[in-house]
């Protein structure tokens, strides 16, 4: 069982906002579509599903990549939490 399953009171609430970015969770939807296009979105989640279901792709043998998509993972994790408190 995940740590989000055994926590679920605190994991259900935003943990990575800044008090700011939970008063103003649109600024974040902003920032995150500021840094990233749509297609660029689009192949991200691509590669990261790819990535996590084979180990053969190449282009990810190399740290700057993988760090570009641990990087995006994180701004959607962002994201997320913004358009939880949306809701």
């Amino acid at each position: 069982m995940q740590h989000y399953q055994r926590h679920r009171a605190f994991y259900d609430q935003p943990i990575y906002l800044t008090e700011e970015e939970t008063a103003d969770p649109v600024s974040v939807i902003h920032s995150f579509f500021g840094a990233y296009h749509l297609h660029e979105i689009r192949q991200l989640l691509a590669e990261c599903v790819e990535t996590a279901l084979t180990s053969e792709n190449a282009f990810y043998g190399e740290a700057g990549p993988r760090d570009g998509l641990v990087c995006f993972h994180r701004q959607l994790e962002y994201m997320i939490e913004a358009a939880s408190l949306i809701r």
